[in-house]
């Protein structure tokens, strides 16, 4: 059973549609997490499931009761919510903390205790005297973040709460929060456009498009299987290109990507179906972090590492032209125009390896590309 869930969830706007859901459900104890671009409905939904929001149809169960408008306001109070602004009180650092407490019935003393507890965890305790407008963004999101806390909700909304901060405080406080939410085992809704985040954070993962979701599962299969070609792109999956089955075989698909062959093996593991006929024109994306790269000269054909002794093909091989070169921090983005642009990202210790106008030889296995979902 789940902690709290959502069934038939349904937001508009006029005739538009902002959301609509079917269901999404809560397990105890685990992080669950909503990915989308922006208005995709993902905000809505944490506050639809947090309380906050009525939806137009459908309902929210928590702890499998159904929620009643006459349940709101006490159900709410075993939940806690941080937005993407910290949203503190004019007010010290403590105060802060305290307040909400004491508003849930906590005694003064236990407050204060709780309170000095969670600014430590987040690192601001020497903050507690500090009038809250005197904070910088990240230390008003560790306060806001310890104020949740100290609330010892039974589910924790985070609406993307790191959305304003600076790359390393970001990367800190996600390493924190980590740790957190481990050790607590608060059962987590969390609300982010940033698949990193995402990634490293949740146990399953819900993306959300235009309103409606297209794929519920553990972060690294979505990376791994992208449910769409929208999806693919959002999680950045650089190469994407049309293409045309030309030939089924027993365990692998052959494709034509503008006289380019790709041999692709059969979907036995993907979460959604994605069979593909002789003749279909369909859409194959490829991680550039699954490509490997070897000097033009250091292979003297395709067959050499495209086929095994059996004659099975395991990898693809494509010979091209280096065509730009970018360093983006401690990846190097290369594109190698094969006859069409491929995307590769290599590490930066090989940013001297190569130069523009280099002649490589691309090669990946058959498992890496994705036959995506019509």
């Amino acid at each position: 059973m789940y902690i709290i869930e959502g069934q038939d969830i349904s937001v508009r706007a006029g005739k538009s549609r902002i959301l609509e859901v079917k269901r999404v459900g809560l397990e105890e104890g685990k992080v669950f997490s909503v990915i989308g671009p922006n208005g995709s409905g993902k905000s809505t939904l944490l506050r639809v499931m947090a309380l906050l929001q009525n939806p137009d149809d459908g309902c929210v169960y928590f702890r499998g009761e159904r929620v009643l408008p006459r349940d709101r306001i006490r159900i709410r109070r075993r939940m806690a919510v941080v937005f993407q602004e910290p949203l503190l009180l004019d007010a010290t650092v403590e105060e802060n903390i305290v307040t909400g407490l004491r508003i849930r019935g906590v005694d003064a003393a236990s407050a204060r205790r709780r309170a000095g507890f969670w600014l430590e965890r987040f690192k601001v305790a020497h903050l507690s005297d500090r009038w809250a407008r005197a904070l910088s963004g990240g230390e008003a999101q560790r306060v806001s973040l310890a104020r949740a806390f100290a609330l010892e909700p039974e589910v924790l909304f985070l609406d993307e709460p790191f959305a304003n901060l600076d790359a390393p405080t970001r990367e800190a406080l996600l390493l924190e929060l980590s740790d957190v939410l481990h050790s607590t085992g608060v059962t987590t809704f969390f609300v982010s456009h940033d698949f990193k985040e995402v990634a490293f954070l949740a146990d399953r993962t819900m993306a959300l498009m235009e309103g409606l979701p297209v794929q519920e599962a553990p972060p690294q299969r979505i990376l791994d299987y992208p449910a769409c070609e929208k999806l693919a792109r959002f999680v950045g999956i650089e190469n994407i290109w049309p293409a045309k089955i030309l030939e089924e075989r027993l365990e692998t698909l052959i494709a034509d990507i503008k006289g380019l062959t790709m041999v692709v093996k059969k979907a036995g593991d993907y979460e959604y179906e994605r069979c593909s006929s002789v003749g279909d024109e369909v859409k194959i994306a490829l991680r550039g972090d699954k490509i490997n790269f070897i000097p033009l000269d250091a292979c003297s054909n395709n067959l050499e590492i495209g086929c095994c002794q059996d004659g099975s093909i395991k990898q693809n091989c494509w010979n091209g032209r280096v065509k730009s070169l970018f360093a983006f921090g401690n990846v190097i983005r290369m594109t190698v125009d094969c006859g069409i642009d491929v995307n590769i990202s290599v590490p930066a210790q090989f940013m001297n390896a190569f130069k523009i106008g280099d002649n490589i030889s691309l090669y990946f296995s058959i498992d890496s590309p994705i036959i995506l979902k019509k």
